[in-house]
């Protein structure tokens, strides 16, 4: 099907226009790019003078003698007039009028763009912000004269600014229309060049007034495209403003526009939902999988929403040979944008008492420092989670550098103690990056530097010739909108292989095979929401673009694509979360209620492939050096801890305990459970250990209430000195800390209001040589008991558990469900302190009971070890001799399990 660019060309030469004095006006460059293709496509053999060829933006930068200022200088150059114009008691900081400032500048460029009269149109505004907010108030507060006055003036704030900028030669993009508009009129007369306005949709009042007087003196043509089905259809909304223009203007009375019917013949249209960005870009890949080599060229992947590039590019196949992206990587979304505001925002955040040391770990984890200067970070890394450092200080971090020679965190984390400073060691620290990287081995690196060496250099710049960013919460917040307008540019060839491009991109552009992703609504069309203090009633009366009209462009945007395509593919999101999610662009319900009787129409739900991978449990094979280990482990001493975590998982206990890898040490921000527990058992031991081999009195526990605090803080400060206790999380924990010592005191002294309690031990280490022929070398065994006491002459081993503990978990049938069954690990536990203490000398004959004190489940009082011997129904407390050689030989069982070479350590699902 001939394009549209294809069609203007053949009209051009049909009507011996002379292309030497011809101007071609299109919506954007890309456009231009593709004409020109055009033109040499159907002059394959002439030689030739293209003719001159302009985006809209360029064109009128033709016709004003004035420069174009970038939107963050514009917003110092406006405080500037701010701080001019308003009396010193109203003025703001610049922190709080770039709040609203940056809304006040879009509505300057949409009044100026459209050319309306301010003056009329100011006091208009004025009049409704009065009477949306005070109009009921007989007696108005400061606040609302502030307020009202802000809008009486702001036709003063309009009228100052713009001559500011007008007087240094420079305009904004609206400021820039209007002066075109009204130069327009005298270039109309003086021009003797044809210009062509070429696939232009919703035009600003600016833009008409520039054609409509070039159309007068003869110097303009004006070519539409649209489709007979959309242009005669009533109410359609993809060809409201050309209804418009071919109704109001008489250049269409004398050139009367007759497009064809492309929309309603034979397409084939696959609408497509899928879960999230990376759902959607499976099923592109599968699309452009099916694609061959010669049709790639005519094929256009449409990005209804720019934000999901990445994930697109990731799935493009290997088919695919060449690609063309014109939208640019968003500097936004390179990774260095997240180190440099992380960098800002951790300086913004310190403290006297220095850096959050999240803030700090954030910033060394990232891979540009972990490339640059490993072992620096590594011994930053380890002095924080060592330290348990809440804060760390600009000293601690400059002793650091100084043991390792290197500079570079000392450039990161020396005080900002000014936004110049700031913005001159970030700028100090990217040259010190550049010259540690190859250009040529690191050049996407290099690349992301270069940009982030201009924007530190704008700011600076900026900084310097206005001083008016006074902190770095405004430093960031032009860091920010800087970045989120930048993109790095891809190189590529603009008319090879498939493009990837943005729905403003298309313009004038048609393809054969047209893929759209992110077809939902908020998206396409983008939805209500306007950020303006232009009431929708004065748009309506000034003929302003509503949300209506922006729908319109939506939707021209839309159906222009795919009037001309073949093969038309619409993915949509089919997740209910956020903005874009779940329900279908407006559009496709359009298509489908619409349906024309040529359209092939498919709709259907995209899944991903999943393959089903089920993971083989790891299996590791006992070799010499494994056995080794376990031998030395054996001799060292064997802990109940470590034989329940074989008993729950061989790997864990094989990484833990054969490997000896521990667990990563982090900073405790609050205190974590295990901690928790230390602490409870430390207070109990110092408040216990001094009555051993004593009976507990009623006095004593008086004498323990009164000493749990100061016992309790001093357990606190040991564990973590840094630790802020009388505050927040760790406030709760410290009094819950103590509501454990003193509940349990409690239910100890109504115990002892029947029976006598003698203190035998506390936090007691037994250790004995496991007897059995099993094993030619030593085995160990050690433990370490919470309390042993006696009970009217009964003893007894108590166990402390800061966790739950329930009484079933210490009801056992057999012993030996104590190594088959992770869940009576506790029971095993207390066994095993029994086996530890009976096999001490003298305590062989000795009974002896088990118990658990749950503090979580202290209603339950002390919960009592029961069991049941092989072939005994009876439940037994007392760890007798025959217990213990039952459990003797369960012990070994399980560690002949442990030892044997030919077993290896196998995964369990935990």
């Amino acid at each position: 099907m001939k394009s549209f660019l294809a069609e203007v060309v053949t009209e051009v030469y049909k009507k011996e226009i002379s292309l030497d004095q011809c101007i071609f006006i299109v919506p954007n460059k890309r456009a231009g790019i593709f004409l020109k293709k055009e033109i040499l496509k159907q002059n394959p053999e002439a030689t030739l003078i293209l003719p001159e060829i302009y985006g809209i933006e360029d064109f009128i930068g033709t016709l004003v003698d004035l420069q174009p200022i970038e939107y963050i200088q514009l917003l110092f150059e406006f405080y500037k007039i701010y701080l001019i114009t308003l009396p010193d008691e109203t003025k703001e900081t610049f922190e709080s009028f770039i709040s609203w400032a940056t809304i006040v500048l879009k509505d300057f460029f949409e009044v100026d763009s459209h050319c309306l009269p301010v003056d009329r149109f100011f006091s208009y505004l004025s009049d409704i912000k009065e009477q949306e907010h005070w109009y009921i108030q007989d007696q108005k507060t400061e606040l609302m004269e502030n307020y009202l006055k802000f809008w009486q003036n702001i036709a003063v704030f309009y009228d100052a600014f713009t001559n500011h900028l007008l007087s240094k030669g420079m305009a904004h993009t609206g400021l820039m229309y209007r002066t075109a508009a009204q130069s327009s009129k005298e270039y109309s007369t003086i021009t003797d060049k044809t210009h062509l306005f070429v696939g232009f949709n919703a035009l600003n009042k600016a833009e008409e007034l520039i054609i409509t007087n070039l159309i007068h003196t003869g110097r303009a043509k004006v070519f539409l495209d649209t489709d007979a089905y959309l242009l005669h259809t009533p109410f359609h909304s993809a060809a409201h403003f050309l209804k418009k223009y071919i109704k109001e203007w008489e250049y269409f009375k004398d050139y009367p526009i007759h497009p064809k019917n492309q929309f309603s013949e034979p397409k084939q249209i696959e609408i497509i939902g899928a879960s999230q960005a990376v759902g959607q870009a499976k099923v592109l890949q599968k699309i452009l999988s099916d694609i061959p080599q010669e049709n790639q060229e005519q094929t256009a992947v449409v990005l209804a929403d720019e934000s999901v590039l990445l994930p697109v590019l990731n799935a493009i196949p290997g088919n695919i040979r060449t690609v063309n992206i014109t939208m640019g990587m968003p500097v936004k979304d390179v990774p260095f944008q997240y180190f440099f505001a992380n960098l800002l925002n951790a300086h913004l955040s310190s403290t006297q008492e220095g850096f959050y040391y999240q803030d700090v770990l954030l910033l060394i984890s990232h891979t540009l420092l972990q490339k640059l200067i490993r072992p620096e970070v590594t011994a930053l890394n380890t002095f924080i989670k060592d330290q348990n450092l809440l804060y760390i200080t600009f000293k601690e971090i400059e002793a650091i550098s100084k043991s390792t020679e290197d500079e570079t965190l000392k450039l990161l984390f020396t005080p900002y103690q000014t936004v110049s400073i700031a913005l001159e060691n970030i700028l100090k620290f990217i040259n010190f990056c550049k010259n540690q990287f190859s250009e040529e081995e690191d050049a996407t690196t290099h690349t992301y530097l270069y940009h982030f060496n201009i924007i530190f250099t704008q700011l600076l710049d900026f900084q310097d010739r206005y001083k008016a960013i006074k902190s770095l919460k405004v430093l960031l917040y032009f860091y920010r909108e800087i970045v989120k307008n930048q993109s790095v540019d891809f190189i590529g060839e603009p008319l090879q292989g498939l493009q990837i491009m943005g729905m403003l991109e298309t313009r004038c552009l048609n393809f054969d095979t047209v893929i759209i992703n992110s077809m939902n609504e908020g998206i396409i069309p983008a939805g209500k929401t306007e950020s303006s203090f232009i009431p929708y009633d004065l748009r309506k009366l000034y003929q302003l673009p509503t949300y209506k009209d922006r729908d319109a462009i939506f939707s021209y945007n839309f159906y222009r694509l795919i009037q001309r395509a073949k093969k038309v593919y619409l993915i949509y999101n089919t997740e209910n979360e956020g903005v874009g999610g779940g329900e279908k662009s407006r559009f496709i319900r359009q298509l489908i209620i619409d349906k024309q009787p040529n359209h092939h129409l498919v709709e259907k739900v995209g899944i991903a492939s999943i393959s089903s991978i089920v993971q083989p449990r790891l299996e590791i094979v006992k070799n010499e050096a494994v056995l080794s280990s376990l031998k030395k482990w054996a001799a060292h001493g064997i802990s109940p801890s470590a034989l329940t975590t074989y008993i729950r998982n061989p790997i864990d206990f094989y990484y833990q305990y054969v490997l000896r890898i521990k667990e990563e040490n982090v900073v405790e921000e609050t205190v974590a459970a295990n901690t928790l527990g230390t602490i409870v058992h430390n207070t109990l031991e110092n408040l216990y250990k001094p009555l051993k081999g004593n009976c507990v009195t009623a006095s004593d526990y008086k004498d323990f209430l009164k000493k749990i605090e100061d016992e309790v803080s001093q357990q606190f400060r040991s564990e973590y000195s840094t630790i802020h206790i009388k505050k927040g999380k760790n406030l709760l924990i410290y009094e819950v800390a103590k509501r454990y010592i003193e509940r349990f005191i409690a239910l100890e002294k109504k115990v002892s209001a029947t029976e006598v309690i003698k203190v035998k031990g506390v936090e007691e280490n037994l250790k004995v040589n496991f007897m059995s022929e099993a094993f030619d070398f030593p085995v160990v065994l050690r433990g370490k008991v919470d309390r042993i006491d006696e009970i009217d002459g009964n003893l007894r081993i108590l166990d402390y558990k800061t966790g739950r503990v329930s009484a079933s978990e210490l009801k056992i049938n057999t012993i030996t469900e104590v190594i088959t069954d992770y869940k009576y690990s506790k029971a095993f536990q207390v066994l095993m302190y029994g086996y530890l203490y009976k096999n001490q000398p003298g305590n062989k004959e000795k009974d002896i009971y088990g118990s658990i004190v749950s503090f979580k489940n202290l209603k339950e009082g002390f919960l009592q070890l029961k069991y049941k011997m092989e072939g005994d129904k009876k439940l037994y407390e007392n760890m007798d001799v025959n217990c213990m050689t039952e459990f003797h030989q369960v012990l070994e069982t399980l560690l002949k399990e442990i030892f044997n070479p030919n077993l290896p350590f196998i995964e369990k699902a935990v």
